[in-house]
């Protein structure tokens, strides 16, 4: 039977992705929401059995707020970032580029891809290599201030990684 049991859940989270799939492509129809659903099922589908994917629709309402807690503060970060790339590229502030090795602290591929969206898509910095050496992944980011970025990234990296968890689901 627990087979039955993950089959409802995999259909109450495609009914919310159908939901989502509705507010973002603002098609607001039952055939726009069964389009999302039945893509959402495929995914849960295809994610299935792989390490961290842990399918509680209890859990969801908690999880989806800390995705839009992490996303407002990912906006602010990018707010931030393009005001500091604006006043090196006018000459303000100084650029001294160079790369900076990050620990992921996760094990996971997933959470070291979700690090990297994070990391490249804030202006200035731009993730460009991957490392995996046993239970370590490492991400290599190229920045336009070494200096400032030294004493952010990693502080950066924690931050992100609370949201993860939270995100996730462990923690």
């Amino acid at each position: 039977m627990h087979w039955v049991r993950t089959t409802l859940q995999y259909i109450f989270i495609a009914a919310v992705i159908g939901a989502l799939w509705i507010i973002l492509t603002a098609q607001l129809s039952v055939e726009g929401w069964a389009v999302g659903a039945v893509l959402g099922f495929v995914m849960l589908i295809a994610v299935r059995g792989r390490q961290g994917v842990n399918v509680r629709p209890l859990e969801l309402p908690q999880r989806v707020v800390w995705l839009i807690v992490y996303l407002i503060v990912l906006e602010r970060d990018i707010i931030v970032a393009s005001i500091d790339v604006t006043l090196r590229i006018l000459g303000v502030r100084k650029v001294d580029s160079g790369i900076i090795r990050v620990d992921v602290g996760d094990e996971r591929r997933e959470v070291a891809a979700l690090t990297a969206h994070g990391i490249t898509i804030t202006p200035g910095q731009l993730v460009v290599d991957f490392d995996h050496v046993g239970d370590e992944r490492h991400v290599y980011v190229h920045c336009l201030s070494v200096t400032d970025s030294q004493d952010t990234l990693e502080s950066d990296q924690t931050r992100r990684m609370r949201f993860f968890r939270r995100i996730l689901g462990n923690g």
